[in-house]
């Protein structure tokens, strides 16, 4: 996972605010853990809006000049390895980060994910999402399977809900599923259903676009 360049445009804060106040509206978390949080985006914005622990993961390599948060809400940490979770966070986030990983390594990814939190907020590219770096791109249905076998249950309702958003990154919106730890928690507290599977493949029209040159989108991460 070495080598990549994390970008303001991509990365920035622009692009977290408004799906970040979307969950928080939904999920107030009093704590968040973002696996993967590059510049910290999403750490900043869940902090603004009153999440009272928010802190991010993700290697050394990201530039220090450019974090947009506080060294203390940041910790170095190799997404691949087993993580030794000293507390539970409300809610885990990991988008766009898992096409990063080896695909040998997913099984650990997604330990650590669940053995964070029982809320994660998960989005990853799909095949033929271009970007730095894609080597272990699935359809939205492969990634429920590895948290099924956590035992979390995925939840695809944030799809619908934020498709039509400009505001929000094409990624985020193509890609962006719930995954619950206990079925119960998640209907009574959030009033959230179990998707029924398998969970729906859907190419949004902008990755569409631009995979045949009809847009001049930078390529996301």
């Amino acid at each position: 996972m070495s080598g990549y360049v994390h970008d303001l445009k991509t990365h920035g804060e622009a692009s977290a605010d408004h799906l970040a106040r979307i969950l928080y509206s939904i999920f107030k978390p009093v704590s968040v853990i973002d696996v993967g949080c590059g510049l910290g985006a999403f750490v900043k914005a869940f902090k603004e809006f009153g999440v009272k622990d928010a802190i991010g993961l993700d290697l050394p390599s990201v530039s220090t000049r450019m974090r947009l948060i506080p060294k203390e809400m940041f910790y170095e940490f190799d997404l691949t390895y087993k993580l030794n979770v000293g507390e539970r966070y409300d809610m885990a986030l990991c988008l766009e980060v898992a096409e990063h990983v080896p695909i040998h390594d997913t099984a650990q990814l997604v330990d650590n994910l669940c053995r964070l939190a029982p809320i994660v907020v998960f989005s990853a590219a799909l095949p033929h999402q271009r970007g730095q770096g894609h080597i272990n791109c699935h359809p939205p249905d492969w990634w429920r399977l590895q948290f099924e076998e956590k035992g979390y249950r995925c939840y695809d309702h944030l799809r619908d809900e934020i498709w039509h958003m400009t505001d929000i990154p094409w990624w985020y919106r193509q890609n962006i599923m719930v995954f619950g730890e206990d079925v119960f928690m998640m209907l009574d507290a959030y009033g959230l259903k179990p998707s029924p599977t398998p969970i729906r493949h859907l190419i949004h029209p902008e990755m569409h676009d631009q995979n045949i040159g009809l847009t001049s989108q930078a390529v996301h991460s």
